[in-house]
């Protein structure tokens, strides 16, 4: 009898082919019917249940299909994607220092204080204490800040920044504690010069003009608002009471220098007081005077009427009936009246008309378009 041996030689037998049908790419197969075209062979989603074309199947190798389609296949991974996401713990990463909203006013801070070329801070001698060198500690001293609008500000615009000299201010607060901030004390309260002007009711421009003229804080901010030391000027009469320009300008809420101004201009005192500031360029309302040719005028000491005087000043003053009618309406003195020339009447000149020599006009162009020929 033949033994037989380890490894079999003989090459393995060829497979018997099947009789049996090759399965179909997907289990439920069907047809799907189109208007006007052939019916394309579609499947079944095992998902949604709805028969949709193949190409809508992603394909499981050996010309098979997967059972759901690509749409259900997507919500599957989604909703698995977002299953573990909830399961798994977050991740929390460390946010740079540079990113706290407080960093860059701790960072301007110390770089403010180290430039010794800065006239204000480092030049000056303004340091930061040695706790602020950390700035979790400088955030735990200062406290989060009340608005974007806040910065931090000195007490003492000249000791360095520290717990016990800085503060949270407004740009109001930071521009009342300056260096050149006029600081006055009344009452027993030190307190810059605006805060002064709104509690007591004055001008902070008077008040400081007259602390450089070396009035004390108290006369300076108690005394009545008249002209301050060293403006000159005589006092002005009007409504029976002689007062300073200054002094008639904040009875009447106005301008000094606008007053000053229409009083230098000529202005007549009823009108310089009595017209809103702003209105200069504007003629004054005309009064009826019911002045006749006939009505007697008071001048340098005569005393004649009206269409008089028109004719003694019609040659050196070019003085007209109506001109010195409408001087008196707009209030007018007699003497600025009958004193003052008349502007003389110049009409606007014609503009020139530039004439073309006849050499240079060409023949006139036809309008329209030219015709064809």
């Amino acid at each position: 009898m033949r033994r037989a041996s380890a490894v079999d030689p003989s090459p393995p037998p060829h497979p018997v082919p099947s009789t049996q049908p090759r399965p179909p790419m997907f289990p439920h197969i069907d047809h799907i019917h189109l208007a006007h075209r052939t019916p394309i062979q579609g499947c079944r989603c095992s998902a949604c249940g709805i028969t949709k074309p193949v190409a809508d199947f992603h394909s499981n190798g050996r010309a098979r299909r997967r059972s759901a389609c690509k749409a259900c296949e997507g919500d599957r991974a989604k909703v698995k994607r977002l299953k573990a996401a909830s399961t798994r713990p977050p991740v929390v990463k460390p946010q740079p220092i540079s990113r706290h909203p407080l960093y860059g006013i701790w960072s301007g801070m110390h770089g403010r204080c180290r430039d010794l070329s800065d006239p204000n801070y480092g030049g000056r001698g303004i340091t930061v204490c040695e706790r602020w060198s950390d700035f979790e500690t400088f955030v735990a001293d200062m406290g989060p800040r009340p608005s974007p609008t806040h910065s931090i500000d000195r007490a003492d615009v000249n000791g360095p920044y520290s717990p016990a000299n800085c503060q949270w201010a407004t740009p109001a607060e930071q521009n009342m504690n300056k260096r050149n901030t006029l600081v006055l004390n009344f009452a027993g309260r030190e307190l810059p010069l605006v805060q002064w002007s709104r509690i007591m009711d004055v001008s902070p421009a008077l008040v400081a003009e007259r602390k450089a003229a070396g009035w004390d804080d108290t006369k300076a901010l108690t005394e009545h608002p008249g002209p301050a030391p060293g403006v000159k000027g005589p006092p002005i009469a009007h409504a029976s009471r002689r007062q300073h320009a200054d002094e008639w300008a904040h009875e009447l809420g106005m301008s000094r220098t606008g007053l000053r101004g229409r009083i230098a201009a000529g202005w007549p005192l009823e009108r310089a007081l009595s017209q809103p500031l702003g209105f200069e360029n504007q003629p004054a309302a005309r009064v009826r005077t019911g002045m006749t040719p006939d009505t007697p005028l008071t001048f340098d000491g005569r005393t004649q009427a009206a269409a008089g005087w028109v004719e003694e000043l019609r040659e050196p003053l070019r003085m007209t009936y109506a001109a010195l009618r409408g001087r008196l309406e707009l209030g007018w003195s007699v003497e600025r009246a009958l004193s003052t020339v008349v502007r003389e009447h110049r009409p606007r000149k014609a503009k020139a008309v530039r004439q073309v020599p006849p050499e240079f006009v060409g023949p006139r162009r036809p309008r329209g378009r030219p015709r064809k020929s």
